[in-house]
């Protein structure tokens, strides 16, 4: 991958990525992305629930990823659910409804449909802005 700097020359580093065996057949995509591009979503989920209390608080804040480093993650097309500061990812559809059927009024869940994991974290000595999406095929 090459990064190009507010000021200097373009940085260049190599990374691999692990493909899992059972990953289904079709197409997927590997994102590069800063911390924000994946925290979004996730800290979405904290805000929508009015109700969250400080543990909760905390634990979100915790999770939040660092902004100098640039994130490889694997996205799958399964649904993601994000409950207050816990992330359940790939849900089967049956475990997805039974949540949606289940929600109260003070429990808000936000789906997103699809799945990232996290396959490694590469440092830098600058903050990271920006994704780039690479479509991969599996046959």
């Amino acid at each position: 991958m090459f990064l190009r700097p507010f000021r200097g020359e373009r940085v260049v580093k190599e990374f691999k990525i692990h493909i899992p065996s059972g990953l289904p057949k079709g197409e997927h995509r590997i994102l590069l992305s800063d911390a924000e591009t994946l925290n979004r979503i996730q800290t979405a989920a904290g805000l929508a629930n009015r109700y969250i209390g400080i543990p909760q608080t905390v634990s979100l804040i915790n999770q939040e990823r660092s902004n100098s480093k640039l994130y490889v993650a694997l996205v799958e097309a399964r649904p993601t659910v994000y409950a207050d500061d816990k992330t359940m990812p790939s849900l089967p559809a049956s475990v997805l409804n039974v949540l949606q059927s289940g929600q109260t009024q003070n429990r808000t869940f936000i789906t997103a449909g699809e799945s990232a994991s996290e396959q490694q974290a590469i440092p830098f000595d600058f903050v990271v802005n920006g994704s780039y999406n690479v479509k991969i095929t599996v046959k």
